[in-house]
């Protein structure tokens, strides 16, 4: 059926085509065998209403809307999302294929691999849970160095400087000498309390 103010229905016997000039309403499937072609700046709808929409302008972008929001973006420079992103499996990222899953950041590249943080001044925190969700900061990576609270566990400890100094000092202000320091001067080791 064909109804509405100046509808048409043409058949283009160069291109083989169906031309339609207005919106055309399906209430059944659609079981194309060859393809189904879409003008410029074309919108597929669902329930007659933009809110759940995919639209596109050709050259630009292929966008989709749910409840009237768009959600995601595919353009000539990559995808956009608004919004979480859900993935049951592994996030790929880069030509080096740096993997993204559950529990672990995983790099992958023939060279070094680099966590950054590009705001002057600011710090990485490394927390996890002791006994509630992330109450523990164990350790703070800064531009001056490390921070870390609780013990140290290593094989080998090297303090490596033109003056190095290795210092053990107890917090608690109620100590007038709460301050050891080891410092090698000139080959020689001194103890500075």
């Amino acid at each position: 059926t064909i109804d509405g103010a100046s509808a048409s229905l043409t058949y283009v016997h160069s291109g083989t085509k169906f031309l339609f000039n207005k919106d055309l309403h399906i209430t059944g499937g659609v079981n194309p065998t060859n393809n189904l072609e879409l003008n410029t700046n074309y919108r597929v709808r669902w329930n007659d209403s933009n809110d759940y929409s995919i639209m596109s302008d050709s050259a630009n972008y292929i966008r989709t809307y749910v409840g009237g929001a768009q959600i995601l973006s595919a353009e000539s420079s990559g995808i956009l999302v608004t919004g979480d992103v859900n993935a049951s499996g592994l996030l790929k990222v880069g030509v080096n294929d740096t993997e993204y899953a559950n529990n672990y950041i995983r790099f992958k590249p023939t060279g070094a691999a680099y966590i950054d943080h590009n705001t002057a001044g600011q710090v990485i925190n490394f927390r996890v849970t002791a006994s509630s969700a992330l109450d523990t900061t164990p350790l703070v990576v800064k531009a001056a160095g490390i921070d870390v609270t609780g013990s140290v566990v290593a094989n080998g400890l090297t303090v490596a400087s033109t003056n190095p100094i290795l210092t053990i000092q107890d917090t608690n202000a109620t100590i007038t000498y709460n301050r050891t320091e080891f410092q090698n001067s000139g080959g020689g080791l001194n103890l500075n309390t």
